[in-house]
């Protein structure tokens, strides 16, 4: 949501705007931040109205991201699928790189190596259920449609 004002303070700036699946990163990040509310102690009427007004306001981010990186030329901004860097995270960052101009020396593309089979292996601890809370699949989708069309997502 900074993107305009980091503009206006750095004119020359590069954007990367990581995409999850609104119906998979909303319930993730409203499950997340209810257990951190919960654990410091939060009244369960205060955790719920919050984790419902967290929930809106990402389904605005979704439409603002889009429109931001659309008011930059692609040499200025990458949108990077979540999906993607959690598959092949190596490829993603070599792409960004490309995107950027950025040269990619020895040290870093061994690290990116090491990343990548760290990435293979990893298996989230997060159990979340993706009904469970936020705008729910089919209002996301109704709300959200050009953006599932532009980016592939299905309902």
């Amino acid at each position: 949501m900074k993107v305009r004002v980091l503009r206006e303070f750095f004119p020359d700036a590069r954007f990367v705007f990581m995409l999850r699946h609104p119906a998979e990163s909303i319930p993730s990040l409203v499950d997340l931040m209810s257990w951190y509310w919960r654990g410091f102690g939060s009244p369960p009427e205060q955790v719920e109205a919050t984790a419902r007004a967290l929930a809106e306001a990402n389904v605005d981010n979704y439409r603002a991201m889009a429109e931001q990186a659309d008011e930059l030329p692609p040499d200025r901004q990458m949108v990077v699928d979540y999906e993607a860097l959690c598959r092949d995270p190596k490829a993603v960052v070599e792409a960004l790189y490309a995107r950027f101009g950025f040269p990619i020396d020895a040290d870093y593309a061994a690290f990116l190596e090491r990343e990548q089979i760290a990435a293979a292996r990893f298996v989230s601890g997060h159990d979340y259920d993706p009904e469970g809370q936020g705008p729910g699949r089919e209002r996301l989708h109704r709300e959200l449609a050009p953006l599932y069309a532009r980016f592939g997502w299905k309902p």
